[in-house]
């Protein structure tokens, strides 16, 4: 399929998919490039696609998510893998409570009135 066909199946603008591609974020398995130059998707790069931009809007980082891809990680690997997962996690659950501390100070207002 073509990167517009996969923009439009994704949600995930042109640009974006392009930057990935730039970036090795997308195995030869998901994409080969056509002599023409194009990029040429199967249907599989959809939901990975979706899973690796829904993972860099949780706040991992491009050089951390190239570490949580790796196919085949070394123990080594797979205890900085689980690091980086444990830390966003962290740094989600603490955004979170900030969250919910200035809900119940918005909510006391309506209370107060």
């Amino acid at each position: 399929m073509r990167i517009s066909q996969l923009a439009a199946s994704t949600g995930i603008p042109i640009s974006t998919i392009r930057y990935y591609d730039y970036q090795h974020l997308i195995p030869e398995s998901y994409m080969h490039k056509l002599p023409n130059g194009q990029r040429d998707f199967t249907a599989a790069a959809i939901p990975f696609l979706t899973k690796i931009h829904t993972i860099i809007h949780a706040g991992v980082q491009i050089n951390e998510l190239k570490t949580l891809l790796i196919e085949r990680p070394t123990p080594a690997v797979i205890d900085q893998q689980v690091a980086v997962v444990r830390h966003r996690i962290a740094e989600i659950e603490k955004t979170q409570a900030e969250l919910e501390s200035y809900k119940q100070t918005l909510l006391s207002l309506l209370n107060d009135k």
